[in-house]
């Protein structure tokens, strides 16, 4: 029967690792979102609102990248839980047949 399982702690084991390299992002980001404020207020004219702008921007599409690997760390999770429901159904359906 162990042929029939998926290896769900591995699964689990990546998705703790995608979080903690996800929380590391957040805050690598947060970091970088107060030095540029910092900064802001720090300097003015054309070059730093050009350099402001284009931080800011790039924030912006961090977020997107951060947003889209919570989602994905979210799926690792649903697989496990769906991997470990289908193996106790598998588990229960061939004890029932012996």
């Amino acid at each position: 029967m162990e042929y029939l399982r998926a290896d769900t702690a591995a699964i689990r084991n990546i998705r703790e690792k995608g979080e903690v390299c996800l929380r590391k992002a957040e805050a690598g980001k947060e970091n970088l979102a107060e030095i540029l404020r910092e900064l802001n207020g720090a300097w003015s004219g054309d070059a730093a609102g050009a350099f402001v702008f284009s931080v800011s921007e790039e924030l912006k599409k961090l977020d997107t990248v951060l947003s889209a690997m919570a989602g994905v760390l979210e799926y690792q999770q649903t697989a496990a839980e769906e991997y470990e429901r289908c193996e106790a159904q598998i588990e229960e359906t061939i004890l029932a047949l012996s």
